[in-house]
């Protein structure tokens, strides 16, 4: 029994009036999903290292470096934070 002022819950009435909407960013992931999905494998290389290119050719734009250089931050960034590998140890 509820005590005065609180609200009652029932069960299994809760009502949604509106339906969950799928946002413009869910219909843009599920059609780069397939479309991925649908390349060969040779095609998904390329397009790795298609984005890799923009990449460093983007941080080049914005720190007015060259390429060479943009790639060679991008690779010691990786770097930054791993722990040596135990087969490295001899």
């Amino acid at each position: 029994m509820p005590w005065m002022g609180e609200p009652r819950i029932r069960r299994g009435t809760s009502r949604r009036y509106t339906r969950p909407m799928r946002s413009m960013a869910d219909d843009l992931r599920d059609d780069t999903r397939k479309r991925i999905a649908a390349m060969s494998p040779e095609a998904r290389v390329e397009l790795a290292l298609a984005l890799g290119d923009d990449d460093a050719a983007a941080l080049a734009a914005a720190r007015g470096i060259g390429v060479n250089e943009a790639r060679t931050i991008i690779a010691r960034s990786r770097r930054l934070g791993r722990r040596p590998s135990c087969a490295d140890a001899d």
